[in-house]
């Protein structure tokens, strides 16, 4: 597994490293049905997960998992307004013990991409050649 667990909003959406100068946004679906997607729905979704990130961004609290009270919420809310156009992906998660976990990013947004020191999947514009 990548990472730990993930909290994705109920449109699937969850936001990496809002306490980073680099946030990035995720879509997160199980990996049957990113499998039962044809190449063109999976292009579709990727583009669709890129035109997220202004709705990302306008609606930053609703993307923080900061407490309010926490020293760190206004800079995580910050990051997430300002969070950069190509910083997003689309992943896989497995459930365990009711948690979901971070499989792998299946396709990345270029910033992403190169922000990614593990580098997991493809850039997006390899895979919608």
């Amino acid at each position: 597994m990548l990472s730990g667990n993930v909290h994705p909003k109920p449109d699937g959406f969850e936001v990496d490293g809002s306490a980073s100068t680099y946030p990035i946004a995720g879509f997160i679906l199980p990996l049957e049905e990113w499998k039962a997607l044809t190449k063109e729905q999976q292009i579709s979704l990727t583009m669709y997960a890129e035109s997220k990130i202004d709705f990302i961004r306008q609606n930053a609290k609703g993307y923080n998992l900061a407490p309010l009270s926490a020293p760190s919420y206004e800079q995580e809310l910050y990051a997430i307004k300002h969070i950069a156009d190509d910083a997003w992906y689309v992943g896989t998660a497995t459930e365990d013990g009711g948690e979901l976990y971070l499989d792998h990013k299946l396709v990345q947004g270029e910033g992403a991409w190169n922000h990614d020191y593990a580098k997991d999947g493809v850039t997006a514009s390899d895979f919608r050649k």
